[in-house]
């Protein structure tokens, strides 16, 4: 048995190695932990954090605000904004929301 997981601990090693050199890569990709460590002193972070609030801004907002109350959504609001940096914010103000999450973002931001 022992044998067995040998044969399989190294597969799986020569697998993610080769897929690593077919990408060009010799260091793995920088997990999400790492990005969040360093957050306030790394840009790569700050776009990671502009590139999700973003996205649950255009893609999420509206559907997690018909289930949920305002002040929890108005919390979420600025939590978000928060962790936005300026050029982030200002797209974020360009997307189209429904009438009640534009209500919902002024009142995040009229605070």
């Amino acid at each position: 048995m022992a044998r067995n997981a040998q044969k399989v601990s190294r597969s799986k090693g020569r697998r993610n190695s080769s897929r690593s050199r077919l990408c060009g890569r010799r260091d793995p990709p920088r997990a999400g932990s790492q990005l969040k460590k360093n957050f306030p002193s790394d840009p790569e972070s700050h776009v990671l954090e502009d590139a999700l609030c973003l996205v649950f801004l255009e893609f999420q907002f509206a559907e997690l605000a018909a289930r949920s109350d305002d002040d929890k959504m108005i919390n979420a609001l600025r939590k978000s904004w928060q962790k936005m940096t300026e050029p982030a914010r200002g797209e974020a103000l360009k997307l189209n929301f429904g009438p009640r999450e534009k209500a919902l973002l002024e009142r995040a931001l009229n605070c």
